[in-house]
């Protein structure tokens, strides 16, 4: 079902609305008068004050009071100290101070984390791992740590490829239980040297583990 709704206007009721829209802007332009000559008046009186003022003012030390100065426009510039110490209850902070001023931010921050499990199909085996430091989701030590914490992946040798070149990442590699720490870039010939090696080291241990 469609429903259409026409409106229409006559030239009586368009000039009726241009009038009344005529006599609101000349009504605010009338009231506009009287709030401008009362803002120019205390424009007016403001700067005879400071005029009368500044004839009148008389300059006097800081360091002491001369009582013949009472009811007197005075100026005088010193240094303002205070024997009261002032004290914020909520942030636990006192100061000897004049005035002690709160400023506070506050930061908001949402921690993200994502874990991805994916099983194997079509069976095998897994003899060594390749990671990289820099991974989205879990960094290659946190990979590490937990692979090797893992009973049954806690054996498979770990290399490490990655471009930090830190002694500080080595170690914390090291600890996770990486077994090889190579810093990119790196040629496949190095890299399939340093596998061979770990290949060789779990041949070595499985022949001693069955003697």
């Amino acid at each position: 079902m469609v429903v259409t709704e026409v409106t229409s206007q006559s030239w009586g009721g368009r000039i009726k609305e241009s009038i009344k829209g005529f006599i609101v802007g000349l009504g605010l332009f009338v009231a506009a008068f009287p709030l401008l000559w009362w803002n120019e008046g205390r424009a007016v009186k403001t700067e005879k004050s400071l005029k009368e003022g500044q004839g009148a003012v008389i300059s006097v030390p800081a360091e002491q009071v001369n009582a013949a100065n009472e009811k007197k426009l005075v100026h005088m510039s010193g240094k303002a100290t205070t024997t009261e110490t002032l004290s914020d209850p909520e942030f636990l902070v006192s100061r000897n101070a004049i005035k002690l001023r709160r400023k506070v931010e506050m930061y908001q921050w949402e921690e993200k984390k994502e874990e991805k499990e994916r099983k194997k199909l079509g069976g095998g085996t897994v003899n060594l791992v390749v990671t990289d430091l820099n991974m989205p989701y879990m960094d290659g030590i946190e990979f590490i740590r937990t692979m090797k914490t893992n009973p049954d992946t806690g054996h498979i040798p770990a290399l490490m490829i990655t471009t930090e070149d830190d002694d500080e990442e080595r170690k914390r590699a090291a600890a996770a239980g990486a077994d090889g720490y190579l810093i990119k870039p790196v040629t496949a010939d190095v890299v399939a040297q340093r596998v061979r090696q770990l290949l060789a080291e779990i041949f070595r241990k499985g022949r001693n583990e069955n003697a």
